[in-house]
């Protein structure tokens, strides 16, 4: 089975900045802005000092997916030989 679908309207540029853009894939930077909202949502963005940090966290696991594709990615570029720039 597989399942795909879009995300209209989507703007990483609201939860990070152009350099974390291009080096993220998408998954990523849907991970991200949707942390990102859920602190917002709640409520912790404006009182960091008071959370006890202990109690906040966030499950793992998209790593080894993002290293992965990062090596692939590597394995393509080198394959396809040196590349020259004027």
């Amino acid at each position: 089975m597989k399942f795909a679908c879009e995300v209209k309207g989507f703007d990483p540029g609201r939860y990070m900045d152009k350099k974390e853009i291009r080096r993220y894939d998408p998954f990523a930077q849907y991970a991200i802005a949707a942390a990102e909202q859920a602190v917002t949502d709640a409520c912790l963005a404006s009182n960091w000092s008071n959370v006890d940090l202990r109690r906040v966290g966030a499950p793992r696991g998209a790593g080894a997916w993002f290293s992965h594709r990062r090596e692939r990615r590597r394995r393509e570029r080198s394959a396809a030989g040196p590349s020259c720039r004027p």
